[in-house]
Order: C-alpha cells, then sequence, then structure tokens
C-alpha cells in the first residue's frame, strides 16, 4: 500500500503542471498575492484566464494572481482540503444545493466581510444575486452563466419550412416532422452521468412550476398522478422513436456531428458547449429555448466565486472582485470564458452571435431561473436519475424512472 503513495502523489503533481502552463507563474514573495483555484481543463479557459491574469495585474500595479487551473476529478476530490487549510484565497465553484452545502457547514466567508456594503446589489440584477444569499448574507459572487436549450439544424428545419417553437405541441409537430422525413429528431449523449437530466428539470417545470422541480430535485415523493403526467411527457418521446440510435453510447460533443450531417435535428444541452462546435458548420446550427420555459421556469447554471471562511487576505480579494464586477470587464470576462455573464444589461456591447444573443434575450425574460439538475439533487440521486432516463432511451422502458419519482 505505501508503495503506492508516491505514484499517487506523483499523479497529482504531473496533473496540475500540466493544467497551469500557461498561467501566471510569478514568485510568490508579494504581500499582495491572490491564489485563485479554477475548476478547468479546457485549453480555450486556460488561456483565457492567463489573459485575464495579466489585466488584472496592468489594471492593479503591484498585484500577483496566480490562478491554478484543476480538472473536474481533481478539483472536486481536492476542495474541502483548500476549504480547510486556506491553500487558495479564491476558489471557483457552483451555485445550487452545492453552494449551499458549504454555507451550512460553514465553510464561506460571506462577502459582507470583504466587500462594502451594498457593493453586490449595485453590481448584480435581484434574480442572480438571490441564488447566493442565505439568511440575507451574500456567499459567493456570481460571474458566468449559461442556457439549456436545444441545438437544431438551421439548414434542415428550413428544407422543412419549420421555426423554432413556442410551446411544447409546437415541439411535438417539429418531431413528428423531421421523423416523417425519415430524421430522427433528437440525439442524447448520455456517457458522463449528467447529460439526460435537463428533460426532468425542464418537463417538471412545464407540468408543475418550480414548485414540482423542487419536490424531485430534493427527492420528495410525487404523487400518482404528477408522476405519471412526467412519464407520459417524455415517455412519448420514446415512445415514438424519436431519439437517434437510442442504445448507443453518445458525448455531447459528438451531438453537434450527428446534427450537422442531419442524421438528427436537435440535441439538448447547455451553452457551455457553444466553443465546441466545428467551424465547419457553426453556420448550419442554430439555438432555442425549451418551448415556454420563458413562462415555466428555465435552466442557467450560475458560476461563482467562493472565499474560505476565516481569510485573512481580504483587502487583496476585495481589489480582485471590484476589477471582475467592472461594467467594462465582466461581461468580456465571462464571454472569454465561453459563457454568458450575469449582468445581461450591458451585454449588448459585446454581443457576438445569433445563438448567444437568442439565449441572452430569453434569460432576460424568463420569471424562473434554475440550477441544472445535479447542481441541486444529491448527487448519488442525480446519477441514478441520469441511469433510469438512459435506460428509458434505450430500451423503451420508463419503469424505473417512474419508481425513482414515487420513492
Amino acid at each position: 500500500m505505501l508503495a503506492n503513495y508516491p505514484f499517487v502523489w506523483l499523479q497529482r503533481v504531473a496533473s496540475t503542471v500540466l493544467l497551469t502552463l500557461g498561467l501566471n507563474t510569478h514568485v510568490l514573495a508579494d504581500d499582495r498575492v491572490i491564489r485563485v483555484a479554477f475548476l478547468t481543463a479546457d485549453p480555450v479557459q486556460i488561456e483565457a484566464l492567463d489573459l485575464w491574469s495579466k489585466r488584472f495585474e496592468i489594471a492593479n500595479p503591484g498585484y500577483v494572481l496566480d490562478v491554478r487551473a484543476y480538472s473536474d476529478a481533481s478539483f472536486k476530490r481536492d476542495l474541502k482540503f483548500w476549504l480547510d487549510n486556506g491553500q487558495f484565497d479564491v476558489i471557483h465553484w457552483q451555485a445550487g444545493r452545492r453552494l449551499t452545502d458549504l454555507i451550512e457547514q460553514q465553510y464561506l466567508t460571506s462577502m459582507e466581510e470583504i466587500l462594502e456594503a451594498d457593493f453586490m446589489a449595485t453590481h448584480l440584477p435581484a434574480n442572480i444575486l438571490e441564488q447566493v444569499q442565505t439568511d440575507n448574507k451574500v456567499f459567493a459572487v456570481p460571474f458566468a452563466q449559461y442556457l439549456w436549450g436545444f441545438y437544431y439544424n438551421k439548414d434542415l428545419f428550413k428544407a422543412l419550412e419549420l421555426t423554432p417553437p413556442e410551446t411544447w405541441a409546437d415541439f411535438l409537430t417539429i418531431c413528428s416532422t423531421l421523423k416523417s422525413n425519415g430524421i430522427a429528431p433528437l440525439v442524447q449523449p448520455n456517457i458522463e452521468g449528467w447529460e439526460t437530466q435537463g428533460w426532468l428539470d425542464f418537463i417538471t417545470m412545464m407540468i408543475g412550476g418550480a414548485p414540482l422541480r423542487q419536490a424531485l430535485v430534493s427527492r420528495q415523493p410525487l404523487s400518482q398522478t404528477m408522476s405519471d403526467n412526467v412519464i407520459q411527457t417524455f415517455g412519448f418521446l420514446v415512445d415514438n422513436g424519436y431519439f437517434f440510435s437510442g442504445a448507443n453510447e453518445w458525448r455531447w460533443q459528438q451531438a453537434f456531428p450527428i446534427i450537422g450531417r442531419e442524421l438528427a435535428g436537435m440535441t439538448l444541452t447547455g451553452q457551455f458547449a457553444e466553443k465546441f462546435i466545428s467551424p465547419e458548420i457553426t453556420h448550419k446550427i442554430g439555438f432555442f429555448p425549451f418551448p415556454d420555459s420563458v413562462n415555466n421556469g428555465t435552466v442557467a447554471p450560475l458560476d461563482v466565486f467562493i472565499v474560505p471562511k476565516g481569510t485573512e487576505n481580504s483587502d487583496n480579494i476585495a481589489v480582485l472582485f471590484e476589477f471582475l464586477m467592472r461594467p467594462d470587464v465582466a461581461s468580456k470576462f465571462a464571454l472569454d470564458l465561453g459563457w454568458l455573464p450575469v449582468d445581461l444589461v450591458n451585454y449588448t456591447s459585446f454581443a457576438s452571435d445569433e445563438r448567444i444573443d437568442v439565449a441572452v434575450d430569453h434569460l432576460i425574460n424568463a420569471r424562473t431561473i434554475r440550477q441544472y439538475f445535479d447542481r441541486d439533487a444529491e448527487q448519488a440521486y442525480a446519477k441514478q436519475v441520469h441511469s433510469a432516463i438512459r435506460s428509458a432511451i434505450a430500451t423503451g422502458d420508463s419503469d424505473y424512472l417512474l419508481s425513482i419519482m414515487q420513492q
């Protein structure tokens, strides 16, 4: 057993060094150093973090921003350790239950201890701020979000005289039209253990609003009527064979080539995927929100920065947060990372493309915004739900999913 320890240690160090190549690696001797842990293994995001570290230091002479990027597995494994030992001053994290769990476990410093009173309220929309508040205290700085919805083949829709749907009935008409023309309406990524859960987020809000969705994510047994309605709504898609090769394994990156080749018409996924759409097909790909989710409730995961409890670097952290929340910085920072800014009022100055504009317009008008299913649910339960949805698509049998909702 002891013989394995050096190997494990070397793996961890090698992983960290690999992911921090290109990031700021100043000698950390200055007392104005801010250490940041960021959850990403994406080279595009790492390059953006390097760029913004340099911009921060130019705007704030004498400060050093030391950003370390970690893969998902490494980050989540070490998060509690970092919160305990103060290795990092600022840590990238996610809103929803993943945030509230840390608040309840008293791991975090409230922003009122770092920033001046009302600073957050003057820089963030109320519907964003409420997602990081507990007992009227703010425990995170939101900096990016991304919408979930449908990517689709615009050329295919045009050829079949289809337009993005406003209602669920419209959506089913599109599915029927695609199927009757020999094209699978949908392709569903399913490998990583979370990609399918958005269906339940949206369908539960469509049927019973945010309260029904909350009941499901918090594992409250649903009534027979409600669970039957959810199953029948999703089951209609399964029963009619609307999923492309549903028994196969698909990564979410594979969905776009499948849509580009017109093997399937649409896929439900988050806009984190934008930067993975090939330049050769990006002009073919459109985006629309889940039908009528502007009224029923939409899904837009929120990424945030948190500060470990007991920090002794509050003044320096405040300088960083004040910089990141400047109107001329906030939108550009989020967009460079491949996400949407949280302050959409100032977004128009940085408008980039049609798909992003559709998402921004939707988020501005959405009545209710929720996190993605696995950010609000207990993790073992979320994986169980994913397996049940994946099984239903593959086999056409929704009994397992129904049993989970009635537990």
